[in-house]
């Protein structure tokens, strides 16, 4: 799969910067369109649900693309009018529109690169809007959370084992609430609706979210978030949720939510939670003021108006080549994503015993996103080589680097054991060892090629496990001379060719 990020960088030139806009709406998809046509029009754009002309408005925004024909999409276009299909339910509204969706300006999808990228194989131009929280209003009589677990969503369908074997389980320990229309899956459930969201999520301490499975003929996408794991947050509750790609997008999963990777851990996290009324508290509100930062539809609203107006506004181009590891800061201050364990707290441990590469060439393995050729850049290296397998994390530096202007990084797609000869100043390992069985041709590679090696790994279940010692003897055999700078669960090892101070 290919992934193109230049093309994010251009911009319709349709609507010419028009301060207020009027919007032609076509489908009306309750509750999914709705908050988006109030938020526009809170932010004083006319929002025009009649049968008017393309002709008399400045946008065509569709909801729905059977609600509007391929005729009224093209004669808008050829009338200077910007056409917008926004795929709020993908995948299922890429099948339903087919090719169609090419002959929009723009396609909106709530999924990330694969989703834009799948809109791109059918010659459709796709941006990325998430979802937004529901409105934020204060209750005029605020109830006790007088329960623990609230689940809100369909029991039927490919999530229905997850979602039940946790709630009869949960329901044995705790006071559950399911909100659902599967009534009959659930005794003393209570009807899916609005109101009863938003009265259920200010009464719980916890909400449940698993991810919705679609099958379609682009594989199995789990990458299209709904509206519902912005409630829980929204209204003071901690969400509780699958780890997925896009949530690092919505939430800091170490201090804003709760994430598990399966049932077990769903009940193990949930009894640490409801033991722990602080930790909670503490995760509720920072989920609260994320989604009041980041999350509200005003927000979303904003981003739309942007695009149209000409130009694609950072947080749509970041979040179509998304899901991204590295937290990386763009000028303007727009971050990739809100994880920060993965290169933002590792890099506070590294920075202090990092080699000086000022005038110094520096080849990067495994570089990612391009997080610590980045900080090689700022450092004053005069040449980064990254090389990456991944075709994602290739296309997400080469957009870091567009994004700071900076052009003595080159990125080379292709397996790391293939990296070029050189030769280079230092060799960059990080978060590389615990992903091999075999390290010796690894470090070979790498000492081959540099005269300076700083590895950085993981010791931990779920990976291969390399000791420090067998990590330093490898190298004393091979006439180096290595340094364990850091120990702990991630230590950091520099090794400099015999004859060469650490």
């Amino acid at each position: 799969m290919r992934y193109n990020s230049s093309m994010l960088c251009e911009s319709s030139s349709r609507v010419n910067g028009q301060r207020k806009l009027r919007f032609l709406i076509r489908g009306q998809s309750l509750p999914d369109s709705n908050w988006l046509n109030q938020a526009l029009a809170a932010l004083g754009h006319a929002v025009i649900e009649s049968r008017l002309t393309p002709a008399e408005c400045d946008v065509l925004l569709v909801h729905d693309p059977s609600a509007a024909t391929v005729r009224e999409v093209e004669a808008a276009r050829r009338t200077g009018i910007l056409t917008i299909l926004r795929s709020w339910r993908d995948p299922e509204t890429l099948e339903a529109a087919g090719s169609s969706a090419a002959g929009y300006d723009w396609v909106v999808t709530t999924g990330l690169a694969g989703m834009v990228n799948a809109y791109a194989s059918v010659g459709a131009r796709a941006v990325t809007l998430l979802p937004s929280a529901p409105p934020l209003v204060s209750p005029r009589n605020p109830r006790p959370r007088d329960y623990d677990i609230i689940f809100a969503g369909r029991l039927t369908g490919p999530e229905r084992k997850l979602r039940l074997d946790f709630l009869r389980r949960a329901a044995s320990k705790w006071k559950v609430a399911v909100i659902t229309d599967d009534a009959a899956a659930w005794n003393g459930a209570h009807p899916l609706a609005a109101s009863r969201l938003e009265e259920f999520h200010r009464r719980a301490r916890l909400t449940l979210h698993t991810d919705r499975i679609a099958l379609n003929r682009f594989g199995v996408t789990r990458g299209c978030p709904a509206r519902r794991p912005f409630f829980g947050p929204a209204f003071g509750c901690v969400l509780l949720a699958e780890l997925r790609p896009w949530l690092l997008h919505c939430f800091d999963p170490a201090s804003e939510m709760a994430g598990f990777a399966d049932e077990e851990q769903a009940i193990c996290e949930a009894a640490a939670l409801l033991e722990d009324p602080q930790r909670m508290e503490s995760i509720a509100a920072a989920g609260a003021e994320r989604v009041r930062a980041d999350h509200l539809p005003e927000r979303r609203a904003r981003q739309l108006v942007t695009l149209a107006s000409g130009t694609v506004p950072a947080a749509m181009q970041v979040l179509a080549l998304g899901p991204w590891y590295q937290q990386i800061e763009l000028p303007g201050g727009e971050k990739t994503c809100l994880l920060e364990h993965s290169n933002v707290k590792r890099w506070q441990r590294l920075k202090h015993v990092f080699p000086d590469v000022r005038g110094r060439s520096v080849l990067d393995l495994g570089m990612n996103a391009g997080f610590f050729s980045l900080e090689c850049v700022r450092r004053g290296s005069t040449r980064v080589c990254g090389v990456e397998c991944s075709p994602l994390s290739c296309a997400q530096a080469r957009f870091v680097f567009e994004q700071w202007r900076t052009n003595i990084v080159e990125v080379l797609e292709r397996d790391i054991l293939e990296a070029p000869a050189g030769p280079f100043d230092v060799c960059l390992a990080l978060a590389l060892l615990h992903h091999f069985e075999n390290i010796g041709p690894l470090l070979r590679i790498a000492t081959e090629r540099c005269r300076e090696v700083v590895l950085e790994w993981g010791l931990r279940e779920g990976s291969f496990y390399h000791p420090v010692e067998d990590v330093t003897n490898w190298f004393k055999r091979a006439g180096w001379n290595p340094v364990v700078v850091s120990e702990g669960v991630r230590p950091i090892v520099i090794a400099r060719a015999d004859g060469h101070a650490v």
